[in-house]
């Protein structure tokens, strides 16, 4: 039988690992010798069959791994050199340090019960703010074109990227824009929907990007805008407010009115006072202010303040809550990207003027209801007054103008213009002793004035110091 002879040069390497390993720990010397005599067996029966088949080479494969493990970290377990886990491996995100402990991972998660772990992946789907429309400043920005943050917002969330099972839960609780054309089960208005309407928002729109919408979670936002008002779009707005009052937890709207249609005309509104909204706007969301935050990504998710991991983009937040409103201020000094004019005047506005905060509050709540009020008003004025006594009297302001008396029952007296417009809010406001002011405030759902913070990753504004 003819003997088995490894080249010289691959003789020597089993010795010196052996030799190196039981420097190193004594306790492996064995270990390595056994593994050893194993691969110069296979070795053998390799060299005399000529047989490399995958799972021959596979064993080897797992025998040299093994027994390099050994060598490199001798006082790890043999569960975790043989099998280490993926967690173990994981890398800390771009830009920050590996200071990740083992207090800080829970390794026992996938040996907890499917429908628990089901239950702990909803609870962390994200609470979003789904837009309809863009705010009407944006359409010709200044300074930030939410466009990432729109973007962003319609992304998946962050858990749909962590497994199967994850993502299964973000699809299964998010609806996406298939799911809203397919949603034919949904009430829709008799009022047919131009066509150019289902290309106002990437929702409906067949080559958008994808909406997701968690109908238990979600608060929906429908932004104040004269494209909305217009006749051409009433049946447009009716038939999205049909949509999403069947699919939204809440209905949020933009600071320039607290219902959809704030200056509609006449017979509009007269038509939504007979028949009433399919779906009425149970204790509306009132946006008061729009404050932008530039902060990176990171910085974002650091912070907390958009979401536990940073998917939540657009934040309502209780305008009474100064430490919250304190926190974003901070975070704004603390960011490497410049904040736009107007969040800086916010932020030096809110700090001026803490201790009157809650008037300006107030003052910004009762714009809202004296904007209900004037519209209400104007749909009796177009039949006649036939439900107010003394209609001339259910706004206090002024009475003359450049020395004339004014006709207090012509809208024309409370408005900016001389052509139409909104009512002048700094001139008028409700008459609250007015019998039909009583009850028509009294008839009104309440207000939830919220501010919307908004996080954009990208660097709108550049730095002064910087300019050319």
């Amino acid at each position: 039988m003819e003997s088995f002879r490894l080249p010289p040069m691959a003789s020597l390497l089993p010795f010196l690992m052996a030799a190196w390993v039981a420097l190193r720990d004594s306790r492996h010397v064995a270990l390595v010798l056994l593994s050893l005599r194993c691969l110069r067996v296979v070795w053998m029966v390799i060299q005399r069959n000529r047989v490399f088949e995958t799972p021959l080479l596979r064993v080897v494969g797992v025998w040299v791994r093994f027994l390099i493990s050994t060598a490199v970290a001798p006082r790890q377990s043999l569960r975790a050199v043989w099998r280490p886990s993926r967690k173990h491996r994981r890398l800390p995100p771009r830009g920050e340090t590996n200071t990740w402990g083992l207090e800080n991972r829970f390794h026992q998660f996938a040996w907890l019960p499917e429908e628990l772990r089901v239950m702990i992946w909803i609870e962390a789907l994200p609470h979003r703010a789904v837009e309809l429309n863009k705010p009407d400043f944006a359409v010709n920005p200044t300074e930030c074109t939410f466009r990432w943050t729109s973007r962003a917002n319609n992304s998946p969330p962050a858990i749909a990227s962590v497994c199967k099972e994850a993502r299964k839960v973000a699809f299964d609780y998010c609806i996406l824009k298939s799911d809203m054309e397919r949603a034919d089960s949904l009430p829709r208005p008799t009022i047919p929907v131009p066509l150019w309407f289902w290309a106002i928002h990437p929702l409906v729109f067949p080559n958008a990007r994808l909406t997701w919408f968690d109908k238990a979670k979600d608060t929906v936002l429908l932004y104040h805008s004269p494209y909305w008002e217009s006749r051409s779009a009433w049946s447009a707005l009716r038939a999205r407010i049909v949509l999403y009052g069947y699919l939204a937890a809440n209905t949020a709207v933009f600071a320039a009115s607290v219902n959809p249609w704030p200056r509609c005309s006449q017979h509009h509104y007269q038509h939504v006072l007979a028949s009433g909204p399919a779906v009425p706007w149970q204790d509306p969301i009132f946006v008061l202010k729009i404050v932008v935050i530039h902060v990176t990504v990171v910085e974002a998710r650091r912070s907390g303040l958009f979401g536990l991991v940073g998917d939540e983009q657009i934040q309502l937040v209780d305008p009474w809550d100064s430490n919250l409103i304190m926190d974003y201020f901070h975070l704004t000094r603390g960011s490497f990207h410049e904040q736009g004019q107007d969040t800086v005047a916010f932020f030096d506005g809110f700090r001026d003027n803490v201790g009157r905060w809650d008037l300006q509050v107030g003052a910004w709540v009762r714009d809202g209801l004296t904007r209900e009020l004037w519209m209400a008003w104007m749909a009796e004025y177009h039949y006649g007054f036939p439900s107010i006594s003394y209609p001339g009297e259910v706004l206090n302001g002024p009475t003359r103008r450049n020395g004339h008396e004014l006709d207090m029952t012509d809208p024309a007296s409370y408005q900016t213009t001389s052509t139409g417009g909104p009512i002048d809010l700094d001139q008028y406001g409700p008459n609250d002793n007015h019998p039909w002011v009583i009850w028509f405030l009294g008839h009104l759902p309440t207000f939830r004035p919220r501010l919307q913070f908004r996080h954009c990753a990208n660097n709108c504004v550049p730095d002064p110091n910087n300019a050319s």
